[in-house]
């Protein structure tokens, strides 16, 4: 198994690769949990690509690791491009500098469309949609990306990397016994500006389409079922589920619709 020096906007998170497994351990609390819940989710939303995460067990270095894993998904000669490479490489980083909000997302799209002749307009606003709904505070630049193939030709990557979301950090931020409307409220997002309602109002309103339906039904499922899906920390996943639940209802309408 080789052991991965990489780190989210609030630390070092231990990540490992075996064979074509990408694994990431918990480090502040359920990201595990909140990674694979969010994935099961976003099954149901229309018109997305995504990366699906499982909840799994592992010994490394002796020590029992609760993790969640991936496949692998850049094979065959493509490649992850972070948005924040893109912008090291054109941006002006003086001018970067200065621009928050509504401008560094104009300023954002126009360099990355200049840079890849890609314009990743909507796609940001599907994620900042989705951000929202979760309340994923981890969606720094490094976790916008492009996929680049051998030729040189970029598309949108599938979303990934939410495990920062759900009231998920229960080590600083979102400790358990505070209510969770005081804990939403101080969830703060990236990458524009700090709102997660001043971020939507960015973007055309154009709702996400969601089989509802059918995710409640794999909830009850999983409900049903506890100890065979989630592993352990399952007081985290009660959470996560009824953070998810909570802003689903709280957004209805006006992030997302249901699927007819």
């Amino acid at each position: 198994m080789e052991y991965l020096n990489e780190s989210t906007s609030k630390g070092n998170q231990p990540k490992f690769i075996e064979g074509d497994w990408f694994y990431k351990e918990d480090s502040m609390g359920y990201e595990s949990i909140s990674e694979a819940l969010v994935s099961e989710f976003l099954s149901y939303v229309e018109g997305i690509e995504f990366i699906d995460y499982y909840l799994d067990v592992i010994e490394y270095d002796g020590k029992r690791m609760e993790c969640c894993k991936s496949k692998i998904y850049t094979t065959d000669g493509k490649s992850f491009v972070p948005v924040r490479k893109i912008l090291n490489y054109y941006a002006d980083k003086k001018e970067l500098s200065k621009k928050t909000g509504k401008a560094l997302l104009d300023y954002v799209v126009d360099c990355v469309y200049k840079a890849t002749n890609l314009n990743i307009r909507d796609y940001l606003r599907t994620l900042t949609y989705i951000d929202s709904i979760i309340l994923n505070e981890d969606r720094h630049f490094n976790n916008i990306c492009l996929v680049e193939d051998k030729d040189g030709n970029y598309r949108v990557a599938p979303i990934f990397d939410n495990g920062l979301s759900l009231l998920s950090d229960t080590s600083q931020d979102y400790r358990y016994g505070v209510s969770l409307d005081i804990l939403i409220r101080n969830v703060k997002c990236m990458p524009f500006v700090n709102s997660f309602s001043k971020q939507v109002s960015y973007f055309e309103s154009r709702p996400l389409v969601i089989d509802i339906d059918g995710f409640l039904n794999k909830l009850d499922m999983v409900d049903a079922d506890l100890d065979s899906y989630i592993p352990f920390k399952q007081e985290g996943y009660e959470r996560a589920k009824k953070v998810l639940l909570k802003r689903l209802k709280e957004t209805e309408g006006t992030l997302w619709v249901r699927k007819m």
